[in-house]
């Protein structure tokens, strides 16, 4: 009769680190995303960047550019924004949150998407709060004022956070 028992036990605990297995890895099969994504253009009736996606102007201010698309300095919000994502306590604690979820079957998609959102909020704090290097005085004079990554808020209101 003990070693039923033992045989009983040993059985739930192997067919519980299957459902964790699974549970894991479909939790593996969707992926995290934030940032700039194709559907987001700029009008093609806009003053700058007719039509041009949203992503190659971030890409263009992140980076810096010399030629084509005027002498635009290198403002690294996004990378400060990676930075700030992977040191964030925030940001540690919610990928903790759909593991658990996915273990105890309570809705992982909705964790994924708080930890997509987070992220989100992390770049637009970045695309609001960078200041160096300012504008040149040609560019706050066409805008109005020195906000480097703002103009008429397209790029900020185009972050996205998704799952996939």
């Amino acid at each position: 009769m003990l070693n039923i028992s033992v045989e009983k036990k040993v059985s739930k605990k192997n067919a519980l680190d299957s459902s964790m297995e699974k549970h894991l890895a479909s939790l593996s099969k969707k992926e995290i995303f934030a940032g700039f994504f194709e559907e987001s253009k700029y009008p093609t009736d806009s003053t700058r960047h007719k039509g041009v996606a949203v992503a190659q102007v971030a890409k263009w201010q992140n980076d810096g550019t010399i030629g084509g698309n005027g002498n635009i300095p290198p403002r690294p919000f996004m990378d400060l924004a990676a930075l700030e994502i992977k040191d964030s306590r925030a940001f540690k604690k919610a990928l903790t949150q759909p593991v658990i979820k996915t273990l105890t079957k309570t809705g992982s998609n909705t964790a994924k998407l708080k930890v997509a959102n987070l992220m989100k909020e992390i770049i637009q704090l970045q695309i609001l709060n960078f200041s160096e290097p300012k504008n040149s005085e040609r560019t706050i004079e066409l805008k109005g004022f020195n906000d480097p990554l703002i103009e008429t808020g397209r790029m900020y209101d185009s972050v996205k956070g998704k799952v996939r």
